[in-house]
């Protein structure tokens, strides 16, 4: 296999292959593990005689199987029935069955428990810890990376490696109990077979062929390197090369340290690697792994809690009733303990990231602020906080808002109103190189839409607060204009027709002819005063609203702009529209000329058609044609902000709908009526 991560279907090629453990196996192996070795270390401890342990190498058998069986776990979430996954998780279980065998001989011969099955369990653990060792010197080596052997000769090589451990165990479990290094004990072995002289050969011998066996495993795992591994393996190469000399002082009696510190670094190398190369994530390795912390400890904690408080109470009446109270103490704790557990560290990594509903209730409490930026800062603040993230950055339309210092890469998340893109929500990764999760996803996606629906309020107020300004502005051109034409024209011309008048008044009294006379001019100027003044009215509002209605009046200006152009312009409206304010009536009237121009300028169309709708609670105006539609990077042009903000400004909406090639569909919805 070659590449940078482990196989997610790695294929059986003359090595350990992949085996047919399921996701659901691998955490119930987990479960044991953890409450065995708990369970056994709390035993181990139980003597009546302070610092008493029958085997002294529990303590560093607890750690061992805690640690592999954690591993194990993280492997096998990704990768059921990886061959890493499942020797890790081996390890943690083996170790946590010689914890718990050990420690209940412990308990038994030493302490509170009856001596029922003790000498079972003090045997058990006196060859158990071989099994555990050859998975960690010789099994984790060859599965790892992938559980392929560099061929298929290597095959008699690993059998022979593998039974090195197997005699080592075998020697073990008919050896004295008296003959160990180990506390004496007041049982024998019943197995015990061999005299004591052959003790000491037996166990050099199987002693080497356990080294023999792990060097086997080391020379493998190099192949696997010179072959396609890499980098892969290159880091646990160190680890794998120290075993073999480790478990060789071990066996002359340099001292057991050696091997532990060596099975310990080829754990971190193996977790290493895989979280270098992506197979695991960091913050899930810390996650997890203080959640189980927290587990255990709870679970011991509660377990010799209730021992203490039952023994006290019940004094030497029933001894076994403290343990086995205890044990069901923990029994039944364990799911709740693990969910409140889980819960609690998760809100303290990720903040809400599993509670969408509560992202979006704080956002929403933010939009109380008046002004823009303002309300986007603390939204940007409340959603940083609420999924413990390092910055955020909102921006909707001009108005740009973040919290926190922008330090690790980010995820863009747009911010869409009505299928139209309004603005973009941006979250940093915890890390750098983080993956986003499926809950990760789901919360982006709430509070995006959260965010929109506040990004839209607050342009929808700019552009309302702008369509007032310009309508303020427009209002007073408009007066300043009509001001203007009565100052200098209306107010002349009829200043003109007074003296007119009065002059032709003096004449008459001497010359009636000449008075006659002047008569035709002023009523000239009359009229064109009187025409002015109609000039002046239109202006202020199209004179065929008031003459025909707005129906008549779309018919009248509509018909004589398909009379001008090649675009067939149908009217699809009511034949009476009463009810409806002057505004509106402007604001329809506006619109509707506009895009039908539009059309005729633009939308090369056959036909366009305008229908107008007033029965619903508001007045609806579409403007379909069949044209070339609007190119997708169109600017909206005078026009287009002119329909826009006339609808706007009588507390109305304007939808420019376009698909290239299929036409356009322009739609107003106004009020009925406007408010003054």
């Amino acid at each position: 296999m070659t590449g940078d991560t482990l196989a997610a279907d790695p294929t059986p090629v003359a090595g350990v292959g992949r085996l047919n453990l399921t996701a659901t196996a691998h955490r119930v192996a987990t479960v044991t593990t953890l409450v065995a070795a708990a369970a056994g270390l709390v035993l181990a401890t139980a003597a009546d005689e302070p610092g008493r342990i029958v085997n002294p190498f529990l303590p560093v058998m607890v750690g061992s199987s805690v640690l592999y069986g954690t591993l194990g776990h993280f492997v096998a979430r990704r990768y059921p029935g990886h061959p890493v996954a499942v020797v890790l998780t081996a390890v943690g279980v083996v170790g946590g069955v010689t914890v718990l065998a050990g420690g209940h001989a412990n308990a038994a011969l030493f302490g509170p428990l009856p001596e029922t099955g003790a000498t079972a369990s003090l045997w058990l653990s006196r060859w158990a810890w071989v099994v555990l060792l050859g998975l960690q010197s010789v099994g984790l080596l060859l599965a790892y990376p992938d559980g392929r052997l560099p061929s298929r000769r290597w095959w008699p090589a690993v059998g022979f490696a593998a039974a090195g451990p197997a005699a080592l165990a075998a020697v073990s479990a008919t050896t004295p109990f008296t003959e160990s290094v180990w506390q004496p004990v007041p049982v024998e072995n019943p197995l015990a077979v061999q005299p004591s002289p052959v003790v000491d050969a037996a166990y050099l011998v199987a002693g080497m062929w356990f080294v023999a066996g792990s060097a086997i495993a080391a020379a493998a795992l190099f192949a696997r390197y010179r072959q396609d591994a890499g980098a892969r393996v290159g880091l646990v190469l160190i680890p794998a090369a120290l075993m073999p000399p480790a478990l060789l002082a071990s066996e002359i009696g340099l001292g057991g340290l050696a091997e532990v510190v060596v099975a310990l670094m080829l754990a971190i190398a193996v977790t290493w690697s895989m979280l270098r190369h992506r197979v695991l994530d960091l913050d899930v390795l810390v996650h997890r792994g203080l959640i189980y912390a927290l587990l255990v400890l709870s679970l011991i904690g509660a377990y010799v809690a209730v021992v203490t408080v039952t023994a006290q109470a019940l004094g030497d009446w029933a001894p076994w009733v403290p343990g086995v109270l205890a044990a069901a103490v923990v029994a039944v704790s364990f799911g709740p303990l693990l969910q409140q557990l889980r819960t609690g560290i998760d809100r303290l990594f990720y903040g809400d990231r599993t509670r969408p509903a509560a992202v979006i209730v704080r956002l929403a409490e933010t939009s109380t602020a008046a002004d823009a930026e303002e309300i986007l800062t603390e939204a940007a603040e409340a959603l940083r906080a609420s999924l413990r993230v390092p910055w955020v950055h909102v921006q909707a339309g001009p108005h740009h808002a973040q919290a926190g210092d922008r330090r690790t890469h980010g995820r863009a998340v747009p911010l869409r109103h009505n299928d139209a893109d309004i603005g973009v929500l941006e979250v940093g990764a915890r890390y750098d190189g983080e993956r986003l999760t499926t809950a990760d996803e789901r919360v982006l996606d709430a509070a995006a839409r959260q965010l929109a629906g506040t990004a839209h309020t607050l342009l929808l107020a700019q552009r309302l607060s702008v369509a007032r300004e310009r309508l303020v502005a427009a209002r007073e051109d408009e007066r300043r204009r009509v001001r203007r034409d009565l100052h200098d024209g209306l107010g002349p011309a009829l200043a003109g027709i007074s003296a007119g008048l009065d002059g032709a008044e003096a004449i008459a009294q001497t010359d009636h002819a000449a008075a006659v006379a002047l008569l035709p001019g002023l009523r000239r100027q009359a009229e064109e005063a009187v025409a002015d003044v109609r000039r002046l009215v239109d202006g202020l509002r199209p004179p065929a609203l008031d003459a025909l209605g707005l129906v008549g009046a779309l018919r009248q200006e509509l018909g004589h702009l398909a009379v001008a152009g090649d675009t067939t312009v149908r009217l699809d409206a009511p034949a009476r529209s009463e009810d409806l304010g002057a505004a509106t009536e402007v604001a329809v009237l506006r619109i509707a000329l506009e895009a039908v121009h539009n059309v005729r300028r633009h939308a090369m169309a056959r036909t366009c058609t305008v229908t107008l709708d007033v029965d619903g609670p508001e007045v609806t105006l579409s403007v379909r044609d069949d044209g070339a539609g609007m190119p997708g990077d169109v600017r909206a042009n005078v026009g287009l902000n002119s329909m826009r903000e006339r609808a706007e400004e009588i507390g109305g909406t304007l939808v420019i709908e376009s698909t290239p090639g299929a036409g356009t569909v322009v739609t107003a919805r106004l009020p009925r009526t406007v408010a003054p």
